[in-house]
């Protein structure tokens, strides 16, 4: 496929300002998400639950932390570095349906008293016997906060973020190296991400988004590549990007 490509930009590391607006826009069945501040220590995503027995879904946070997996359950707490499995019961969630025909969810991460969210990982298989190679998680729309997270894990190769349209990035701590690389890889429905690397230590961009077919543009994102030495296969896959700011 042919993809025409324009490279924008004055020459400069840093991009402070979007240059022009994502088209993107929210489904409208989706459940609203609530309203996140860059001070806050949170991530909430809305998930899609289908109407079988594949439900399951894990995590893993540093920092003892506490799930709110939005189905009326309790929340649920986990020490520092466990993961979180759970499995989501179609039957007994009550909420509106997505036009795609899923009950849905909002899932929301915090941490304990007294603790802060130093790493997340939502790239994690749930231990579940029996599950194929390629699992695919129903995650539709993200927002991460949290000052302290050093280390952010979304797409990957564990398991397949592929529907999920719309991840938003607040406030994270000096991430290096490898944090970035690989970070929305096989998320094929992404449209929209905003994210601002000023003031990281990142050195690799690499993969950082490989196979991200629906993403146009990357206007949302200011990126500083004054520490990267490696931007290999960075827009690998994104057949659909339109633009590239420098």
């Amino acid at each position: 496929m042919a993809v025409n490509l324009t490279i924008s930009g004055s020459g400069g590391s840093l991009r402070t300002t979007p240059r022009t607006v994502n088209t993107w826009i929210r489904n409208s069945t989706w459940l609203a998400m609530p309203t996140v501040l860059s001070t806050d220590q949170k991530v909430v995503g809305l998930y899609g639950v289908t109407n079988d027995s594949s439900n399951f879904v894990a995590l893993t946070c540093g920092g003892a932390y506490t799930v709110d997996w939005g189905d009326g359950t309790a929340p649920q707490n986990y020490a520092t570095g466990v993961t979180a499995y759970y499995k989501y019961d179609y039957a007994s969630i009550n909420s509106t349906l997505t036009s795609a025909g899923m009950k849905q969810v909002l899932v929301t991460i915090t941490p304990q008293n007294g603790q802060n969210l130093t790493t997340v990982n939502l790239n994690v298989k749930h231990n579940q016997t029996g599950l194929p190679d390629s699992v695919g998680v129903n995650w539709l729309d993200l927002v991460i906060a949290g000052s302290n997270i050093s280390s952010l894990t979304i797409g990957g190769s564990a398991v397949t973020l592929g529907i999920c349209e719309r991840v938003r990035i607040l406030s994270h701590a000096a991430w290096t190296g490898v944090q970035t690389a690989t970070m929305f890889q096989h998320m094929f429905a992404l449209q929209y991400v905003s994210l601002d690397l000023t003031g990281s230590t990142v050195t690799s961009t690499a993969y950082m988004f490989l196979n991200c077919f629906s993403l146009t543009n990357v206007n949302n994102i200011i990126f500083v590549t004054s520490n990267v030495t490696n931007m290999s296969a960075m827009f690998i896959g994104c057949t659909s990007l339109t633009s590239v700011p420098l």
